[in-house]
């Protein structure tokens, strides 16, 4: 049996990196495919305004829960409207033309022209409402006054003219070089500040360093007040719940001012104005098979080598690794116990168990997670590492309780009466008997629990951790090109899912999976 294992497992390590190149050979040729045919125009819609938009038959995308979504859901009411996490990928769906237009705020869609996005373009009228952005602040602030410090120091800023050159050097002249600002030597306090990291030239990752207007901003604040100046990085999604709950003292985020987040959370007085207007596609811009090999080539450039993003790429493996794998391990613990507690226990406790479970099946894991990280772990840890390691451990330690229960459960109960009229008690009876034959059902079923989980943790950007999925985004952020970014996740997450399930394979093969128990003489695997 053990021979048997082997083999596969040799000729499984052998086909897993063909698999790998087969999916990114096939992911290529959809690419090559679906850009070399252009949709009819024959149902298009001629966009020369912003007027042209208000339309039956457009549809357009905006970001969601950002200001210009409000202002287009207002004055673009009649056309049919699709929602994105984040900017660039409502970009490369206006490309795509898969929507007529993207409506955001000019200045970071004119940055994303300014870098190089080819095949759209903006249209010249803007909407008529204005955005108005500030720095966001909590109701309830942990910093006394922190309002009227914020403020006193903007007003400061904007008389002696450096908020006015800040966005000018950021915003006009496109200079990305953050000014040195030197941080304060004995700090009497800590700043944690929010950020997301992927609208230029306001949040963006300079490499695995984060610049625009609003980091230099916040640096230059804590420099101010003397604070010690920690960032994190949530989704805007999440940003907004961080601040509430008081997870950061304030946002530096090119924060659009809201009635609906004023209910939630408090701004300072307005940085800066923004005009929303709408990305639309270039008709003038035919991208054939010549060009779309250079860009293929380009696009490898900016993800991986240009700013060493590959950097990022690194840091996100290792994040994820870290979850997956340690909540995996704790998880098979935690979940032999949970069985162990209910093998051994009565009804009431079985009964509070498994009603445990029922609840961590039907809860999607992203809201699980952010219930224990903003709710139940607010009061005791802020380390989202830690908080998403001991989430996904919970999760994954009811999956293999339940295994086990539905697996041993399944076991012919004349082996356990067998087992007591030869004497076994029934601890022994568990760990002789049934157990050892409930390993070799249980590991097909494992491994693919295994995978799963590691897709599940792709979430965690939700509460600030900066895993392989949120590194993709920060990099597409910056590349403005959808394909290579997300196809190195995907690509990266089936490695790391095959890496793992290997070691499992391995060390399964090395501890006896598969072997005849010493105690059932006799009685092979298959009998």
């Amino acid at each position: 049996m053990s021979k048997k294992i082997n083999k596969n497992f040799k000729i499984a390590k052998i086909k897993a990196p063909i698999k790998v190149i087969f999916i990114l050979l096939l992911l290529c040729m959809v690419s090559i495919f679906a850009c070399s045919n252009e949709k009819s125009n024959s149902d298009s819609i001629t966009i020369h305004s912003m007027h042209d938009l208000n339309n039956e038959k457009c549809t357009i995308g905006v970001g969601t829960g950002s200001h210009a979504q409000m202002i287009a859901e207002k004055e673009l009411s009649k056309a049919k409207i699709l929602y994105f996490n984040s900017e660039s990928l409502g970009y490369n769906a206006v490309r795509e033309k898969q929507i007529d237009a993207f409506v955001f705020d000019r200045v970071p869609m004119q940055k994303a022209l300014n870098e190089g996005l080819k095949g759209v373009e903006l249209i010249e009228d803007n909407l008529d409402e204005v955005t108005q952005v500030a720095i966001g602040l909590p109701k309830k602030p942990k910093i006394e006054n922190e309002k009227d410090i914020v403020n006193h120091y903007l007003k400061e800023l904007r008389d002696d003219g450096t908020l006015d050159e800040m966005y000018n050097r950021w915003v006009y002249e496109g200079n990305e070089e953050m000014p040195d600002i030197e941080e304060a030597e004995n700090p009497t306090r800590e700043l944690i500040v929010g950020t997301t990291g992927i609208v230029p030239p306001f949040t963006f990752y300079k490499g695995d360093e984060l610049s625009g207007y609003d980091i230099e901003l916040a640096k230059r604040l804590a420099k101010k007040y003397n604070a010690k100046l920690t960032f994190k990085v949530y989704d805007y999604e999440g940003i907004i719940v961080a601040l509430a709950t008081n997870d950061v003292d304030l946002i530096s985020a090119n924060l659009n001012i809201t009635e609906e987040r004023m209910e939630a959370i408090d701004y300072s007085d307005v940085l800066y104005e923004n005009y929303v207007t709408a990305m639309v596609v270039d008709d003038g811009h035919y991208l054939n098979i010549k060009e779309l090999f250079s860009n293929l080539k380009s696009g490898f450039q900016k993800t991986f080598i240009r700013e060493n993003r590959y950097k990022l790429f690194i840091e996100g493996v290792l994040c994820t690794l870290k979850i997956t794998s340690i909540s995996i391990i704790q998880g098979t613990i935690l979940g032999f116990i949970l069985f162990l507690i209910c093998y051994n226990s009565g009804v009431m406790v079985n009964k509070l168990i498994n009603t445990i479970f029922w609840l961590l099946r039907r809860i999607p894991i992203v809201v699980l997670l952010m219930v224990f990280y903003y709710i139940i772990f607010s009061k005791i840890s802020k380390e989202s590492e830690l908080v998403a390691i001991n989430v996904f451990t919970i999760v994954f330690g009811s999956m293999v309780a339940e295994l086990l229960i539905n697996t041993i459960g399944n076991i012919d109960v004349g082996q356990t009466e067998a087992a007591h009229a030869l004497g076994f008690g029934k601890q022994n009876t568990f760990f002789k008997i049934l157990l050892p034959q409930s390993l070799p059902i249980m590991f097909p079923t494992y491994k693919n629990m295994i995978v799963e989980h590691i897709r599940s943790t792709a979430i965690v950007g939700y509460i600030a951790v900066q895993d392989l999925t949120k590194v993709g985004d920060i990099v597409r952020s910056r590349t403005y090109d959808a394909f290579f970014p997300l196809v190195a996740v995907a690509i990266i997450y089936i490695i790391l899912a095959e890496l793992i399930i290997t070691c499992v394979v391995k060390l399964s093969s090395i501890h006896g999976e598969g072997k005849e128990s010493k105690y059932l003489k006799g009685v092979k695997k298959h009998d």
